[in-house]
């Protein structure tokens, strides 16, 4: 089993040593501690399907998903030392990941003993949540001691929407404790860890779902069809797999929408086979106009930031114009509007790029709601134009909430005429006059050693990235939004065709 003695004793290794063989103390520390990790999984998996805490048959979750197989961690209670085992590997987690807290919070039930278990190995004070307030004693929500800003660290066994964490994390910020991070045991793969980041908890996790399964098959726990039924799932989330509804076609989608971008925008997807819309995130302007010449034609729109634009001109603004007359595309600025109404009317039709005069569609945040679409309607007034709203960010540990996202989507459906639709990380909104955009995609081969499956990455500043067929056939959006992975290519015009042909193809399979 893997101590914390094992990791004191190597940092203190690593601190005690000269400063000319702490490298190698920092390469041979990360080797051992990955490998041991690899043992911890192999060791829990087996270990729950010996208890017979992972289950096959047909199952209600939580969540309301009916599951193949159901994972039933209130069995731990029953195996008291694999339950320390357990309990030490989920600690040396929190400590490997740097994660700091004053008190610990399990989520009832089944964390609770997880949580108690490291709070009496490890000396840490637990606080708990209880589901309603008692009509007896204390009559308290929150059971133990705590102050206003204590750091809390959330403890569950298994995550598949992350509702229970959300839940009860909103009960517990409201009593004046701050929580940044959460951890667990098993990640079901399904929304929880995206659900947990747009409400900034950041997740932490010891195995995922697939490489416990795949433990289980390499080692003849299941049969070859037990594992391919579950490798079909939807995403791994226990959601049987349906033949989905066939999506309209753009411009069948275009013919509902009131507002004429859209219209607009789906003929050109549909006549140039491209739902791609290319992010000019390129200061220098010849070579922003450059880059933009040679994708026009594999592309829907072009998204600018006219802000990084150094040597901004009203001549480049004629010349972004030709070219997406040229090459027929329509033009959006990120602008990401946010100020109170005046400010931003004054934002979009003044200053030195006068937006509304070039752009198409221009980008909104909601924090100020209806008012910031009256005001960009009111300069629109006489021109085509069209906004989307921001409900959601690529961005790692952003403070859009699901309640933020919740309300925007009320906002859009209240603002047909105007809103074309929201920047977003999945589907939000069944309305097909509604599109989804979703930033943050790059091609498979660039992502972790070259390895299609994998879905997601970050880059050194939180960027998080799906793969194009993820965004468009499992998070069943529209329209992707791609920057780097064309204009830093080795071949740009090689990469946007390729990004072209499988969002397409994707959402027309």
């Amino acid at each position: 089993m893997y101590h914390n003695n094992s990791i004191n004793n190597v940092i203190f290794l690593i601190d005690s040593c000269s400063k000319c063989n702490r490298d190698f103390f920092i390469f041979f520390f990360k080797y051992f501690h990955n490998t041991i990790m690899h043992g911890d999984k192999k060791h829990i998996s087996l270990k729950l399907y010996e208890i017979g805490a992972i289950k096959f048959g047909s199952f209600v979750l939580k969540s309301g998903i009916t599951s193949p197989y159901y994972i039933d961690l209130r069995l731990l209670r029953s195996y008291p030392l694999f339950l320390r085992t357990l309990s030490n590997y989920l600690f040396n987690k929190i400590r490997a990941d740097h994660i700091s807290y004053d008190v610990i919070c399990g989520i009832p039930n089944t964390a609770l003993p997880i949580a108690t278990s490291i709070s009496l190995d490890q000396n840490i004070p637990t606080i708990f949540k209880r589901d309603v307030i008692k009509e007896h004693g204390t009559k308290t929500l929150i059971e133990g001691l705590y102050k206003k800003d204590d750091k809390c660290l959330i403890i569950e066994d298994v995550v598949t929407s992350g509702n229970s964490i959300i839940d009860s994390v909103k009960i517990l910020r409201k009593n004046g404790l701050i929580i940044t991070d959460a951890c667990f045991v098993i990640d079901r793969e399904g929304d929880g860890i995206q659900n947990l980041t747009s409400n900034g908890i950041k997740a932490h996790y010891l195995l995922k779902i697939s490489e416990l399964m795949e433990i289980l098959f390499e080692n003849g726990k299941i049969s070859p069809d037990i594992y391919q039924t579950f490798m079909k799932m939807d995403n791994y989330s226990g959601k049987t797999p349906t033949i989905p509804t066939k999506r309209l076609t753009f411009s069948e989608r275009g013919e509902t929408s009131k507002n004429g971008v859209t219209k607009r925008l789906c003929k050109i997807i549909d006549d140039k086979k491209s739902n791609l819309v290319f992010s000019a995130d390129i200061s220098d302007l010849d070579r922003l106009l450059k880059m933009v010449d040679l994708v026009g034609p594999h592309v829907c729109c072009v998204k600018t930031h006219v802000d990084i634009i150094n040597r901004f001109s009203v001549d480049f603004i004629n010349k972004l114009k030709a070219l997406a007359s040229q090459h027929n595309f329509l033009i959006m600025e990120d602008r990401k509007f946010a100020d109170i109404g005046n400010i931003l009317k004054l934002q979009y039709e003044g200053g030195m790029y006068k937006i509304v005069e070039w752009a198409d569609i221009v980008t909104v945040h909601g924090l100020i709601g209806h008012w910031a679409i009256e005001a960009l309607k009111k300069v629109s007034i006489g021109r085509e134009r069209a906004c989307l709203l921001v409900a959601e960010m690529s961005c790692q540990d952003n403070f859009l909430t699901n309640d933020y996202t919740k309300n925007v989507c009320n906002l859009v459906e209240a603002s047909g005429d105007f809103v074309m639709g929201l920047v977003c990380q999945r589907k939000l909104l069944d309305n097909p006059s509604f599109l989804h955009f979703t930033p943050g995609v790059k091609l498979p081969q660039t992502l972790i050693n070259g390895h299609e499956n994998i879905k997601k990455y970050q880059d050194d500043l939180g960027q998080a990235y799906n793969t194009p067929d993820y965004v468009i056939s499992q998070a069943m959006s529209d329209i992707i939004i791609v920057g780097r992975d064309i204009y830093e290519s080795l071949d740009p015009l090689a990469a946007v065709t390729r990004l072209k042909q499988i969002s397409y193809k994707a959402y027309t399979d």
